[in-house]
């Protein structure tokens, strides 16, 4: 189990190298998707 996880740490790092623009896009959809979350729920 512990191999599988370090594969898959860094197949994520290295799709992340290969392709900033779209790790930053989705990290950005998530934390937007967060903040209304977190909006609607205080309402």
């Amino acid at each position: 189990m512990k191999q599988r996880t370090r594969q898959t740490g860094l197949a994520t790092r290295d799709y992340a190298q290969e392709h900033p623009y779209t790790t930053a896009g989705v990290a950005i959809g998530a934390l937007g998707l967060l903040a209304a979350y977190l909006l609607c729920k205080r309402n």
